[in-house]
């Protein structure tokens, strides 16, 4: 399977489930704004040709203030740890949080069921946690009750 086959694969899957989105197809890009159950999400998904794989990202809806970001990091950590499938990244130059998925396509092919369950695990995860980590970066609520209710 080609890179572009696979790009070919994503939009195929967007435009039957009727998601609107804009496709950059030099850079084998595509981008949604979604509508999660508290915040917007904005997904990306894009084919990385050269180590074949097609990689779905979620950067949340705001940066973490500079003195927040110990405390958001350590979050990421226990939001990462029991994580089957993807993880989150923080950069801490800039308070970026994302969460990252990807899914090969080396020497097989990509179908629309792999694509899906690709963009299903980066919607509901980063909407799972959007808010929490949004509530965490404000003050709203403390690391310790983020790491209950990650151990609960």
């Amino acid at each position: 399977m080609t890179g572009i086959e696979a790009f070919t694969t994503v939009k195929d899957f967007l435009d039957e489930r009727k998601i609107h989105y804009s496709a950059d197809e030099e850079n084998l890009v595509v981008k949604m704004d979604i509508q999660g159950d508290d915040l917007p999400l904005r997904i990306i998904l894009r084919v990385l040709e050269d180590r074949k794989v097609v990689q779905a990202l979620a950067p949340l809806a705001f940066r973490v203030p500079e003195d927040r970001r110990m405390e958001c990091a350590v979050a990421v950590h226990y939001a990462n740890y029991g994580m089957v499938n993807g993880a989150f990244d923080m950069d801490m130059r800039d308070g970026e949080i994302r969460f990252r998925a990807t899914h090969g396509y080396r020497d097989t092919e990509m179908s629309l069921k792999q694509v899906e369950y690709l963009f299903n695990t980066v919607l509901f995860t980063a909407d799972r946690y959007h808010s929490r980590l949004f509530f965490l970066s404000r003050g709203k609520s403390t690391l310790e009750e983020f790491i209950e209710e990650e151990e609960s």
